[in-house]
């Protein structure tokens, strides 16, 4: 992986970022989870296969895990699956048991389990199915600026509405409850979402540039 020194500083907030929220990583684990987080995942798989091979002072656990993680943005479900297996095996047979770390890995398996049932075969009749799910998050801020003006670290809180709908895959079904949901996420039910002095951008790309499954989303601009 090659930088600008812009870019440098850039990777040098991220980890210094990352490390704050989970002080037990160490720099390589966070450097490879950071090629995963830039959509390199074949390299990220690549660097934690070696990592795990020729390292002895990094966590086997840890390295499992995120090989496991990068195998599941790939679509690879069940070879993602064995590697969480690993790594929480490891971080359950010792004493005393690592339980906070631990819930990261289930969190991952059960994301992995979700996938796996997109599969599951469906009653026509039963489409659409709906679900929402509401949360409320928090997000600390992966830059510098604050601290280095302020000493203060922003952190950004908001309520989160989540909608998933199952749909038949045919007759462009699924294209036209995209555009339900997104009129049902309006304010007062307008074509164009959220407020005025916004305006809505949407970008069409192949599947194999985002996650699994994704093929469309929304960019908010702000009007100039």
């Amino acid at each position: 992986m090659t930088a600008t020194n812009e870019g440098q500083v850039v990777i040098q907030d991220y980890l210094e970022a990352a490390r704050r929220e989970t002080k037990e990583r160490s720099v390589g684990i966070m450097f490879g989870r950071l090629m995963c987080n830039m959509g390199q995942y074949q390299k990220s798989q690549r660097y934690f296969e070696q990592l795990l091979i020729n390292s002895k002072d990094e966590d086997p656990a840890w390295i499992e895990f995120n090989i496991g993680r990068a195998l599941h943005f790939k679509g690879e479900w069940e070879k993602a699956r064995k590697y969480y297996d690993n790594a929480h095996r490891r971080m359950m047979n010792v004493d005393p048991p690592r339980e906070k770390d631990s819930a990261n890995v289930l969190n991952n398996i059960g994301a992995v389990l979700k996938n796996e049932g997109n599969d599951e075969w469906l009653a026509p009749e039963r489409l659409p199915i709906r679900y929402y799910d509401i949360s409320s998050c928090f997000r600390q801020e992966a830059g510098s600026y604050s601290r280095d003006t302020c000493g203060i670290f922003p952190v950004h809180q908001f309520e989160k509405i989540e909608q998933l709908c199952i749909t038949s895959p045919h007759d462009n079904q699924s294209w036209k409850m995209f555009e339900e949901m997104i009129l049902r996420s309006s304010p007062h039910g307008r074509k164009r979402p959220y407020t005025n002095n916004l305006r809505r951008k949407t970008i069409t790309v192949y599947s194999d540039r985002l996650r699994q499954s994704y093929t469309t989303f929304y960019s908010i601009l702000r009007s100039s």
